[in-house]
């Protein structure tokens, strides 16, 4: 049997792979586009749903952060975030008793809300008038269903959206504060992007305009889809559309193949993989892996089925493997993987480590545990900080993780956040729901 070099003998597989120069220069980059557009930054967590990350983002200058349901408000707010958006418009009393128990535990923190019909605002104004303050709350624009024809949530921009703005200002429970959209551009071309971007800032500005000119105050319009938020950014900085206020970017800081793919980012700007073992390589023409769709997820071949290349042999692609060309990641059990050798001459031995990248959604591999689940280990010999910045973007002034000698960014990895540091990967045996397959690594070495 061919002898193998292990990747991070220490952690059991699979495990998540955080590369940190990685994520912190995609951090870094965001900050800085926005920045010079002069636009305030509001990074959405929903793709990694870690307080951490989070305040990573915050310490390079984001104004909040945003979250998907309001079930992920919470757990951001108990780590000390005190600016956050809810983007996902919710309804129903259990819905609604969350809502009151987080205004209710931190009678400072700011908390905006998303609504696209009357019956979502008159419980939200209940409760707002129950806790004895008025709840901020945005109105969602449904841009998807004009540049795309592909309806999302949302109201229609122009007249459906300032005859639901009146009403929602009537409300003593609620304080008007916009409008907010999240584009879904079909195109996902260059081309594609630059016009879906131009679209949709566009109507947001003329909605906006339109409310204003009936006497109702918007303060906040934000946009912003993680592949056209360099476009947007182009824009405002150009000064084209000075009414946008904030951008909400989320997968932009992870990357993934779907986002590669729709383009978002790099194959090299990844920041998360994961590894995995090679476990049997009885057959031929291919190997199996220890992690299954589980661990990796599989929606994102369900919109990827139309791509070229997409199929090789009659069988899809769920990734990519990492420093190795003549791979391809076939099939997908629930606990395994099969990766197929397209060349016969690069085979894989058993017991050899590869890094996978996917498109990793929050179920398999943050909402099962984030970066400060139970599960995620953590390898200190990884961690040693470099005083470099990476990709060339500056730190922002905000940034109060300016390398300086004996600063942070030179300290080893027991100055990592207790967040961070190994706990092991769950007992077998043990619930997975709510945990990660595996261990994982928070790294800055290649391995």
């Amino acid at each position: 049997m061919t002898k193998c070099d292990v990747l991070f003998p220490s952690l059991g597989t699979p495990a998540i792979l955080v590369d940190m120069d990685k994520l912190e220069a995609n951090i870094r980059e965001m900050t800085h586009l926005a920045a010079e557009a002069g636009v305030q930054l509001r990074p959405h967590t929903k793709i990694h749903q870690s307080v951490t990350i989070a305040k990573m983002g915050l310490e390079e200058g984001a104004c909040g952060i945003e979250v998907g349901p309001i079930e992920q408000a919470e757990p951001m707010v108990e780590g000390g975030v005190n600016d956050v958006l809810v983007a996902h418009p919710f309804y129903g009393e259990h819905k609604l008793e969350k809502l009151k128990r987080i205004l209710s535990r931190w009678p400072n923190l700011k908390l905006t809300v998303l609504v696209d019909m009357i019956e979502q605002a008159e419980g939200i104004s209940r409760i707002g008038q129950a806790v004895g303050r008025k709840v901020p709350v945005l109105l969602k624009i449904d841009v998807n269903a004009v540049i795309s024809g592909i309806s999302r949530f949302g109201v229609l921009p122009g007249e459906p959206a300032l005859h639901l703005a009146k009403k929602l200002c009537q409300f003593p429970g609620i304080e008007f504060m916009g409008i907010y959209t999240h584009e879904m551009p079909s195109d996902r071309t260059p081309q594609g992007l630059d016009e879906a971007a131009f679209e949709t800032v566009s109507l947001m500005a003329e909605t906006a305009k339109l409310l204003r000119k009936k006497g109702i105050p918007v303060e906040h319009i934000s946009v912003g889809a993680s592949n056209t938020f360099r476009d947007v950014c182009r824009y405002i900085k150009e000064g084209k559309f000075p009414e946008i206020t904030e951008l909400h970017p989320g997968a932009f800081i992870i990357g993934d193949i779907m986002h590669m793919r729709s383009g978002c980012n790099t194959r090299e700007r990844c920041a998360v993989t994961v590894l995995t073992t090679v476990v049997s390589t009885s057959h031929p023409n291919m190997a199996v892996i220890d992690a299954g769709y589980k661990t990796f997820g599989a929606d994102y071949i369900i919109g990827a089925v139309k791509e070229p290349g997409f199929f090789w042999n009659g069988l899809p692609s769920f990734g990519s493997i990492q420093g190795h060309s003549g791979l391809r990641a076939g099939l997908l059990g629930a606990e395994t993987g099969f990766i197929y050798y397209t060349d016969s001459n690069k085979k894989l031995s058993l017991g050899e480590r590869r890094n996978r990248t996917h498109h990793l959604s929050p179920d398999p591999w943050m909402r099962q545990g984030n970066l400060e689940g139970p599960s995620l280990s953590v390898a200190p010999h990884t961690l040693a900080r470099r005083e470099t910045t990476q990709a060339g973007f500056p730190r922002s002034p905000q940034s109060r993780r300016a390398a300086k000698p004996g600063g942070r960014r030179d300290e080893p990895a027991r100055a990592i956040p207790h967040d961070l540091r190994d706990k092991g990967p769950p007992s077998r045996g043990s619930s997975t729901r709510g945990r990660p397959r595996g261990g994982g690594v928070v790294s800055r070495a290649g391995r």
